[in-house]
């Protein structure tokens, strides 16, 4: 560790703490107390900011890199998560006088930097301003749960965002596609006894849904979500959020929900992500992908941002039509003035070599990857681009190679909605 002097970036990274503690609702005078009497501190990659165990004279603000939460218990070190800016540690153990209650290191590979406040110098602040106190106890509840990969009890999450649960209302009443689907597709497989994970951008409307048909399941919904804090203080915004940082938890499920996982994650992602939730589930389990938007592809630096599904798919038909795409995308995207609306159609040279052609599905596919080479071809074949359908066996396709057989959906393409509902493949006896 080494103490910075006055760089420049000082002021943004109080700027940044402020900005944080101003969404708590602490007072702006006692913002500014708190914060100029910070120091700017940089540790190593790998080096430990606080030891479980170990007391500390210093509260902390992660404001650039990112760290590693680990416990250490029955001599075995257990990593339960990862923290990114503006994170807060240290604020327990002064409030309880204990010892840290976690290990917090810098990842590998790039330092971190904090801002840093002495206990004597916290604890001055703290009797000139004694709002900070439970402001503080509060943003560590919420820390708590959010290092331990932003997973918590649905009742815990309502508990904290109080009378913002209107919010929830209001979101309801746009995705009517969304309710339908949970009452007839999904419920009819829970019991009370079984627990569900709610994975999505935003956690609180699959979850809200569910107790209001199910009272009795409250105790056994749970959420996770990658941006869990800023869900809790801005629940009126949505978070992209995928399975990533379930891969610390040990719990199963008997039912997963994952709504708008895959609008965000990149196409060599998708298979990954469905396998971090094909190990979430029990022998049972059940996966519920439920999608709300049309494929995410927008302008970005003056051309269309295609990632998602499409530049995939291009490499999956190189591979199985040799030389076929000629060095070109397999997917026409442009835009049209300012227009958001991207204008996509099939690479017109490729739909001609199909059609002349005759291109055939290949023999040795099989199932869904038959299926979604089918439906391709024949989008070519008569000129018609449909993105959503495409997505939709693509999705089928990676699950089933990470053990989830597709039972049963539904598409809905003038509102862009659909849902797959996937069951673990038995195992071979």
């Amino acid at each position: 560790m080494r103490l910075l002097e006055q760089i420049s970036a000082l002021r943004d990274y109080r700027t940044a703490v402020m900005g944080v503690l101003n969404e708590y609702g602490l007072e702006g005078t006692a913002i500014l107390s708190l914060t100029r009497r910070t120091e700017l501190v940089e540790y190593e990659p790998e080096e430990v900011i606080l030891t479980q165990g170990q007391v500390d004279d210093f509260i902390y603000f992660l404001v650039e890199g990112q760290i590693i939460i680990s416990f250490d218990s029955q001599d075995r070190v257990d990593v339960v998560g990862e923290r990114s800016p503006v994170t807060l540690l240290g604020e327990i153990s002064f409030f309880n006088r204990t010892p840290a209650t976690a290990t917090a290191q810098v990842k590998k590979h790039h330092p971190a930097i904090l801002l840093r406040l002495s206990y004597t110098e916290f604890t001055d602040v703290i009797n000139q301003y004694p709002q900070i106190k439970p402001t503080l106890s509060r943003i560590g509840e919420m820390r708590v749960i959010s290092q331990m990969d932003g997973y918590a009890s649905f009742s815990f999450f309502m508990d904290m965002i109080g009378w913002k649960r209107d919010r929830l209302a209001v979101n309801r009443a746009l995705y009517s596609h969304l309710e339908d689907t949970i009452l007839r597709v999904l419920l009819p497989r829970l019991d009370e006894q079984e627990a569900l994970l709610d994975v999505g951008d935003g956690p609180g409307i699959v979850c809200e849904i569910i107790h209001e048909q199910r009272p009795a399941l409250l105790d056994r919904l749970y959420i996770q979500a990658t941006y869990l804090e800023d869900a809790i203080i801005n629940p009126m915004q949505s978070y992209p959020s995928d399975f990533s940082r379930t891969k610390y938890l040990r719990e199963t499920f008997r039912a997963i929900t994952a709504l708008q996982v895959f609008d965000y994650v990149t196409a060599e992602a998708i298979g990954p992500q469905f396998g971090m939730a094909a190990r979430l589930l029990d022998a049972e389990g059940i996966l519920l992908v439920i999608r709300l938007r049309l494929v995410n592809v927008s302008p970005a630096a003056g051309k269309a941002d295609t990632r998602l599904l499409f530049q995939e798919l291009g490499e999956l038909v190189d591979r199985l039509w040799p030389g076929i795409l000629a060095g070109q995308d397999l997917i026409k995207v442009g835009f049209v003035d300012a227009d958001i609306d991207p204008m996509m159609e099939w690479n017109p040279p490729f739909c001609e070599r199909v059609a002349k052609t005759h291109l055939q599905t290949p023999a040795e596919a099989e199932g869904v990857e038959e299926t979604l080479l089918h439906v391709l071809l024949e989008q070519a074949r008569q000129r018609v681009f449909n993105p959503e359908e495409i997505l939709f066996h693509w999705l089928a396709w990676h699950a089933l190679r990470h053990g989830l057989i597709l039972e049963a959906s539904a598409q809905n393409p003038e509102v862009g909605f659909f849902y797959q509902l996937f069951v673990r493949q038995p195992e071979s006896t």
